[in-house]
């Protein structure tokens, strides 16, 4: 007597591979995006990174701008100072001997002119001690103002912005 075998078939066997295999497919491309997803994030972070070190180069180039500044305002207010110290002393040196002159002076008459040439030759001396004062101050905003300017173009040109 023969006995025959009967092989029995899993129906669901090509279903089954089917969907480990899409499974497989799902797994790998999302290892995929994830791998892609990580690059994409380490090169945000690197720019991100170059942005905040531009960033604090220009902050640092700023500060030293705005340093720079005030240390020419401090030598021009020294230089004011001691302009304005200068013409007081002057000054009084001035009116000391117009002072002694009235006194010596013999007649009215004397003592006017005295007093007369003291105020023409005060009007004509504060008159270019004024502008002198003027140029010294205009020379100081502009060379206060220069370094600061010049920080700021370079953070236009870093910026990518045209100047109006």
């Amino acid at each position: 007597m023969t006995t025959k075998t009967t092989k029995i078939t899993d129906p669901f066997a090509a279903v089954r591979k089917a969907m480990i295999e899409t499974v497989d497919a799902m797994t790998e491309n999302q290892d995929k995006a994830a791998k892609m997803a990580q690059a994409e994030f380490a090169k945000a972070k690197a720019a991100a990174a170059e942005q905040a070190e531009k960033a604090q180069a220009a902050l640092q180039a700023n500060v030293a701008a705005a340093v720079s500044a005030g240390e020419v305002v401090a030598a021009g207010a020294e230089k004011a100072s001691s302009m304005v110290m200068d013409e007081v002393s002057t000054l009084a040196e001035t009116r000391v001997a117009a002072v002694k002159k009235v006194i010596g002076a013999k007649t009215l008459s004397d003592a006017i002119d005295v007093q007369t040439a003291l105020i023409k030759a005060e009007q004509e001396k504060f008159a270019a001690f004024a502008k002198t004062f003027a140029e010294l101050t205009q020379a100081v905003a502009n060379d206060a103002f220069a370094p600061v300017k010049a920080q700021a173009e370079e953070n236009m040109k870093a910026l990518n912005i045209k100047a109006a």
